[in-house]
């Protein structure tokens, strides 16, 4: 990620590469071109495991968007139905993605490094 995407961004080139994004209807990484023209004003990276101190350098400024357990939860079973039923999408939830951010959480302490966070 440094040397693909963050590191090129950071140095204010013309960004044009090929990068893995997230499919997540086969639960695989697919390989797309990238584009995004110096003059853009702002770029956006939003991903669950961002605030790692090895990154941080990297932006300009962080927002953390804090929600809790249930509302995630809720919201996923909405949203993720590529997975399956509401009890396929909160077991694959519950045994890879909940405990991964909980490690995180309590690893990197996120809120506390952010710039802006947003309680919802």
């Amino acid at each position: 990620m440094i040397d693909q995407v963050l590191g090129p961004l950071k140095q204010e080139m013309p960004f044009i590469r090929k990068v893995e994004f997230y499919n997540k209807a086969t639960d695989r990484y697919d390989v797309r071109e990238l584009h995004i023209p110096v003059e853009s004003p702002a770029v956006i990276v939003e991903g669950v495991f961002l605030q790692r101190e090895e990154l941080r350098g990297f932006f300009d400024a962080v927002v953390f968007l804090e929600v809790d357990k249930e509302t995630r939860a809720e919201r996923v079973t909405k949203r993720d139905s590529y997975i399956g039923d509401a009890y396929e999408i909160l077991q694959k939830y519950e045994r890879r993605y909940f405990p991964a951010e909980e490690h995180y959480l309590k690893l990197h302490n996120p809120v506390a490094s952010a710039d802006v966070v947003i309680r919802d």
